[in-house]
């Protein structure tokens, strides 16, 4: 689960995100999103996803985004941040990364969202080349 001062920064910066209950070992896993509006970095000719995640009354709520939703993962002390737009095989702007603490994880997604960075960059440039 995460810290209540990671949600509140997440929240903070407009971002969404839903995560899965710990289970026994702690591990858990969440989809972070920048909804359509946000100032940040976008994506030129990407089209849309969505992020799907409920509120506190259990109605389903639906984040569109046009950016790739993030996965956050905590495991095995270890925090992981995947972007998997290309599977099974990975392609442009796709990446893991590995961090040793939860504050760690939460800068490198404001990062991803918000400021100038090679991922964001590089999945630019593909959909430029290969937009119809």
């Amino acid at each position: 689960m995460l810290k209540k001062q990671s949600e509140k920064t997440l929240i903070e910066n407009g971002l969404k995100f839903s995560c899965t209950p710990s289970d026994e070992n702690g591990k858990f896993i969440c989809g972070i999103s920048k909804p359509i509006g946000i100032v940040g970095n976008k994506l030129h000719n990407y089209g849309i996803t969505n992020l799907a995640s409920y509120d506190d009354y259990g109605n389903q709520v639906i984040t569109k985004t046009d950016l790739p939703v993030l996965a956050l993962l905590f495991e095995s002390e270890i925090w992981r941040i995947d972007c998997t737009e290309f599977v099974p095989i990975p392609g442009s702007g796709d990446f893991q990364k590995e961090f040793k603490n939860e504050e760690s994880a939460i800068s490198y997604i404001l990062r991803y969202f918000f400021e100038k960075n090679e991922h964001i960059d590089e999945l630019n440039k593909y959909l430029k080349n290969n937009s119809g």
